[in-house]
């Protein structure tokens, strides 16, 4: 049954009524039923202390019409602060409740309500907010720390599948803290906002869309984004030859290795898991440095197989073992089903091959060929010498190719910056 979203919530506002609480701000002013902001010095903000206390989930959203795409927080109690690289933090407090909602540079969706699992950011989507259109915007964060965000009616996104989502922080509201403020710094409306004690169906956020369209027109129905086009936003100056690319890397990594050494391929144990073979071996990258690494093989492998090198994202000391299920990102802590994606790889029917990074897991020595040369640098070793273990599994991997038959060499990774990277080495 749809429940009006009046009485469903702690705070509704419809800036079709005057409200006396509500301050407005450097011009801002209410203009046929709605907030109009014209200027980014304008905002409207209503004191709004101690009223989620003790919620288990709650849900923020509203109706809102943007100008121009950029950039901007809509609806905020507490604003994300930049850190040096740009990084927007959001972490929540111990004694009032944070909460924001709005749009990314590139006009995506992005929030947060009260913390964004155990990471300090704001959490962006992949959806885009129409400008010059009205937007139903919905952020719910439910008992278990997930998120959701709606967009016209439509669910668009969950950070469920987050491997740093669902951490649960306590709703602390004791303090005053800041008050909720409302802005649209590009220009733009805002119709109504509310805020929630609890996680909103999905079947009353739909319910609210349809039933208001009519008021806010256009508004077009919301639709979720599986894969974004990759030449939507494209770069303001023109892309850089290979060459360029190349010449740049060269820079920074220094001088790679001249002599390739032999493999010397050891194998330091064999454990049958069932479905699959976990083999560990090691095989030698520069003289006196060796690569250790976990290799899984489908036990009922027949013919030829594709392999797949499946390097980990951040770690805290576990390494490789994070990418084959014998522990969580920290040694000896409980195995993650999202990081252990070498096993997946292997029940699909892949040979998987999970090597260590230098200074992580197994390979902590740092070798002495690169202690004092350029690429022994700590940020050129992060990359130089990763590049270099990446040459050597390939060359290793197309070894066996010629000798077990196995087919196809792809690549796999958790860490976003490192595929980019990776597979232009394998090209």
């Amino acid at each position: 049954m749809f429940v009006s979203l009046a009485l469903a919530c702690v705070l509704f506002l419809d800036f079709a009524q005057d409200d006396p609480r509500l301050k407005l701000v450097n011009g801002a002013r209410r203009v046929d039923g709605a907030l109009e902001f014209t200027t980014a010095m304008q905002y409207a903000e209503l004191q709004f202390s101690q009223q989620l206390g003790g919620a288990k989930a709650a849900s923020i959203g509203g109706w809102f019409f943007p100008r121009r795409t950029g950039e901007q927080h809509f609806m905020f109690r507490g604003v994300p602060e930049t850190g040096p690289l740009g990084e927007r933090f959001f972490r929540p407090t111990n004694t009032w409740v944070n909460f924001v909602l709005g749009t990314d540079q590139r006009g995506f969706l992005m929030g947060a309500i009260n913390g964004n699992g155990s990471m300090p950011f704001v959490h962006v989507t992949a959806n885009e907010v129409q400008f010059d259109a009205w937007n139903q915007l919905v952020l719910t964060k439910d008992t278990n720390g997930f998120q959701r965000f709606y967009i016209n009616g439509a669910f668009v996104h969950t950070d469920t599948n987050a491997i740093a989502a669902g951490k649960i922080w306590p709703f602390n509201d004791t303090a005053a803290g800041e008050p909720l403020r409302l802005a649209m710094p590009l220009g733009g409306r805002i119709g109504e906002v509310w805020i929630c004690a609890r996680e909103l169906e999905a079947g009353d956020i739909k319910a609210d869309f349809l039933q208001k369209r009519a008021r806010y027109k256009p508004a077009l129905p919301g639709q979720s984004v599986r894969l974004g086009e990759m030449n939507a936003h494209p770069l303001s100056a023109p892309p850089r030859s290979r060459e360029q690319i190349l010449e740049g890397a060269r820079k920074i990594l220094g001088t790679f290795p001249t002599n390739v050494v032999a493999l010397d391929p050891k194998i330091i144990s064999d454990e049958d898991c069932g479905r699959y073979e976990r083999r560990k071996v090691s095989i030698q990258v520069q003289p006196n440095d060796r690569m250790p690494a976990w290799m899984l093989i489908p036990k009922y492998l027949k013919g030829r197989a594709p392999a797949i090198i499946c390097f980990y994202g951040t770690t805290s000391g576990a390494g490789k073992d994070t990418t084959v299920g014998l522990s969580g990102r920290a040694p000896e802590t409980r195995p993650h089903p999202k990081l252990s994606f070498a096993i997946d790889m292997v029940e699909a029917g892949f040979v998987a091959f999970a090597p260590d990074y230098l200074r992580d897991g197994g390979h902590t020595t740092q070798p002495t060929s690169t202690k004092n040369s350029r690429i022994g640098r700590f940020t050129a070793k992060i990359f130089g010498t990763h590049h270099v273990r990446l040459i050597t599994c390939k060359r290793w991997i197309s070894s066996m190719l010629r000798a077990s038959g196995w087919l196809v060499i792809l690549m796999a990774g958790t860490a976003p910056f490192s595929r980019p990277q990776w597979n232009r080495v394998l090209r």
